[in-house]
């Protein structure tokens, strides 16, 4: 275990509970049992830190028995209330159909171990074993077997909608083909019978007007072969006799993408005019140069930035070198500015000064105070990055549509600096009960005048309206 997930482990758990030294046991030997059929767990779960979702350090794979006796440990020597309440869900979903809450409270280890011996039984008994055909080893889990052999879309594989995944082609273990046919059989009837599908699909597709409408929009026009000078009517003949590639072929003549330079070069017959051939090459080099590999933007404008008054070649150039989003929403006018700024296409007939007047730069104030300290950050992703929350829990703390995260009030500096300090401190001595109680009065006040039907909508929706419409 590295050495990062393990003092994040320690922050989130009681170093000294004995059930703390059991889970490192298990992470260091984790050693599944049966190995057809492994569960991956996350050390530091998902929904505490989203950093770690992705980590490979962080996952290990555990039999049935093991996982469900860590999420046992976890709620044994969580600290916070939050992180047991959390362990709970977990230990629920790894148990499938473990206990009530009161009962969990008050389950000991042994009745644990039971209740895990149990369902790894039924895991085991209704998990559906499948087997890799080139290799010929069966498996048990879906997610031990994509992280061995590293594949995706592996459920897609099973289900018949792909043929193989990764070179590899699955079926299950109580398929007949096994017994009557080798696995080259297999695999070979898998690949027709997907061919065969993808045939079916496109028949409607593929129809005489339709192809009779292709035919004609690309055998008609004749274009010309600048280096050869031959002229063709159809592409394909074209394609074939140089060896290009069509989709490179249509993108020259319809939309003048010349990727490489020292390839063959078309145009067509009605577009090059009295031109030669010399002036239609250099004129094709120059556009090169020009978009300077920027190929996909040949009608690319430049853009000009009215306060640095620097000029780029394209909205996905200013994106790039600024790191600012929305520039090309700015030069349209969707919007007035972007990062700050005002942007303008060059050659737009606009008066800029007087636009600019029009549309000043209002700048937001999105600082957040913490009540507690008096703290004041610059963004709430910096409140977040100190807490170690998400960043919607502290919007919505600023918002008051929650009172608390992670044990603080959060106000944004905006609000803050309008209230008194009689104010701040009724907000921070406000409880989660004592607003339960409030919306229970008021619940119970509209009930009796009429205005909530109780019947109908109930406390569960009056709790919705409130959060959206009162609170």
């Amino acid at each position: 275990m590295e050495k990062y997930i393990e003092d994040r482990l320690k922050e989130l758990c009681d170093e000294k509970s004995k059930y703390f030294s059991k889970i490192i046991k298990i992470i260091n030997n984790p050693n599944p049992k049966n190995y057809e059929y492994a569960e991956v767990h996350h050390i530091i779960p998902r929904s505490i830190d989203d950093k770690l979702i992705k980590d490979k350090n962080n996952l290990i794979s555990l039999s049935a028995y093991n996982h469900i006796m860590i999420h046992y440990y976890y709620y044994k020597c969580a600290k916070s209330e939050s992180l047991i309440t959390k362990c709970k869900a977990m230990f629920f979903f790894v148990g499938w159909g473990l206990p009530s809450e009161q009962r969990l409270n008050n389950l000991s280890e042994k009745e644990a171990k039971k209740v895990a011996k149990l369902l790894e039984k039924e895991k085991m008994n209704t998990c559906k074993k499948f087997i890799c055909l080139e290799t010929n080893k069966i498996y048990g889990n879906l997610t031990y077997c994509s992280k061995e052999l590293k594949l995706n879309n592996l459920h897609l594989a099973l289900t018949g909608k792909i043929g193989c995944c990764g070179g590899y082609h699955f079926i299950y273990c109580d398929d007949e083909r096994l017994k009557t046919m080798s696995n080259e059989e297999i695999i070979n009837e898998i690949d027709s019978t997907i061919k065969l599908r993808r045939k079916e699909k496109r028949k409607h597709m593929f129809t005489d007007e339709w192809r009779n409408k292709i035919s004609k929009a690309h055998s008609g026009k004749e274009f010309i072969c600048l280096e050869t000078n031959e002229i063709f009517t159809n592409q394909t003949e074209c394609c074939n006799k140089y060896n290009i590639c069509k989709s490179e072929l249509c993108n020259m003549l319809n939309k003048h993408q010349y990727h490489r330079t020292d390839k063959l070069h078309f145009v067509y017959t009605d577009e090059k005019g009295n031109k030669s051939n010399e002036d239609c090459l250099n004129e094709i080099n120059e556009h090169v140069l020009e978009t300077n590999g920027n190929l996909n933007r040949y009608n690319a404008k430049q853009v000009i930035c009215y306060e640095t008054n620097v000029i780029y070649k394209s909205t996905s150039e200013a994106v790039r070198q600024t790191k600012i989003q929305g520039i090309a929403n700015a030069c349209l006018h969707n919007t007035s500015c972007a990062g700050g700024y005002h942007w303008f296409f060059i050659d737009e007939n606009i008066d800029r000064e007087k636009y600019v007047k029009e549309h000043p730069i209002v700048y937001i104030n999105n600082k957040v105070v913490c009540l507690e300290t008096r703290k004041i950050y610059n963004s709430v992703e910096e409140v977040s990055k100190e807490f170690n929350v998400s960043k919607g829990a502290i919007i919505s703390v600023c918002n008051h549509k929650t009172i608390k995260c992670a044990k603080h009030h959060f106000l944004y500096e905006r609000e803050y600096l309008t209230k008194t300090e009689n104010e701040i401190q009724t907000i921070l001595n406000k409880n989660s009960k004592d607003t339960q109680k409030e919306i229970k009065a008021l619940y119970n006040k509209m009930v009796s005048d009429g205005t909530w039907d109780k019947e109908n909508n109930g406390w569960n929706r009056f709790q919705k309206y409130y959060k959206e419409n009162i609170a």
